[in-house]
């Protein structure tokens, strides 16, 4: 008789041990409605990665200024030609993947990847201004010597570190400057020959 208390404990905790793994399997949290990370080449267009890069790689009220849309063409031909090169110089494929490569832009290293500028109307330049530049419609000539140019940083080196500036002059070539930004060239010999191909196939 005493034996029965003990062999009743016995039997409700191998009885637990056998249903506690279906309680849960059930109350967890399926991987499928678990929170994806975000993907900016999906969840933006071309347009948008083109008109935030324009407005935020630039000051406040800036592309109210005399010049400002040769500055904004040329910080969008160095994405487009980043495309245009592709993985096989390291950079992306597609407008958005490029735009948001890791440590690139400087912007996306500070703001949330769907900022949006403050100044009244801006936003909405910008994006008039993207869709006119997809459109192929650029105002300014792009120079021959232009056509290799891959980075650019402000001319006064604001927000610019001692490391990537050395690694400016170690490794690209200065071309020109709009606005309050100068624009490089690399001198790999890959990206330079990939540069003549390009032209050639023009």
């Amino acid at each position: 008789m005493r034996l029965r208390p003990v062999l009743l404990v016995g039997l409700l905790l191998a009885l637990a041990a056998m249903i506690w793994p279906h309680l849960v399997r059930q109350t967890s949290v399926p991987k499928s409605a678990e929170k994806a990370p975000v993907s900016t080449s999906t969840v933006y267009t071309d347009r948008e990665c083109l008109a935030r890069n324009m407005a935020l790689e630039t000051l406040g009220n800036s592309h109210l200024r005399v010049g400002a849309r040769e500055e904004l063409e040329a910080i969008t031909r160095v994405v487009l030609r980043r495309v245009e090169l592709g993985r096989k110089h390291s950079y992306r494929n597609t407008i958005c993947e490029v735009v948001y490569q890791q440590n690139q832009f400087s912007w996306t290293r500070e703001l949330a990847p769907d900022t949006l500028p403050k100044a009244a109307g801006r936003w909405e330049f910008m994006l008039s201004l993207a869709d006119t530049l997809l459109a192929g419609k650029f105002e300014h000539t792009w120079p021959e010597a232009n056509r290799c140019v891959t980075h650019y940083k402000r001319t006064d080196n604001k927000g610019v570190g001692k490391k990537p500036n050395k690694w400016f002059r170690k490794k690209l070539r200065q071309v020109a400057i709009y606005g309050n930004h100068t624009f490089y060239c690399t001198k790999k010999p890959q990206i330079l020959r990939a540069q003549g191909q390009s032209a050639a196939a023009r």
